[in-house]
């Protein structure tokens, strides 16, 4: 979600009025985001985990991290070595993509494995939420739901 969107979230939360809802619908609909449904990897075990803490790096290497299709199908399927090949590959592609994050084989190695990793589908924006290492997902929608 981007900062303008997200201030104009902020300001709604905090009066949640007709203007402010039309400022938050005016600056998604300005935005072109990815409404298509597809699958994400989520740890949903306390601890360390596993998207949400590469995404401190930068947001798309998060998303990258947690849309990683190789490990998505592998941790669908249940193979161990599957798993084992898959998340090789993803640690390869990410040294790949972003050399200049010379820790980052670290934060892999210390997020959650890849037998501790669920997924899960969802449609249209979204972001990782994080609670003592457990993760879940939050919607656009879920975000504006909660008000009364």
């Amino acid at each position: 979600m981007d900062k303008i969107i997200q201030a104009r979230l902020r300001a709604w939360r905090g009066e949640p009025s007709g203007d402010n809802a039309q400022a938050v619908a005016e600056a998604v609909s300005r935005r072109e985001m990815d409404t298509r449904a597809r699958k994400v990897l989520l740890s949903p075990r306390y601890g360390r985990g596993f998207a949400f803490e590469v995404g401190y790096e930068s947001p798309e290497m998060g998303k990258f991290v947690a849309e990683f299709e190789p490990l998505i199908e592998a941790v669908e399927t249940g193979s161990g070595l599957a798993k084992a090949q898959a998340w090789g590959l993803l640690r390869a592609e990410v040294a790949k993509r972003w050399p200049e994050v010379e820790h980052l084989p670290n934060v892999l190695e210390a997020s959650q494995a890849p037998e501790d990793l669920i997924v899960v589908e969802v449609e249209g924006p979204y972001r990782i939420r994080e609670y003592d290492g457990a993760e879940g997902i939050e919607t656009l929608a879920d975000s504006l739901r909660d008000y009364w």
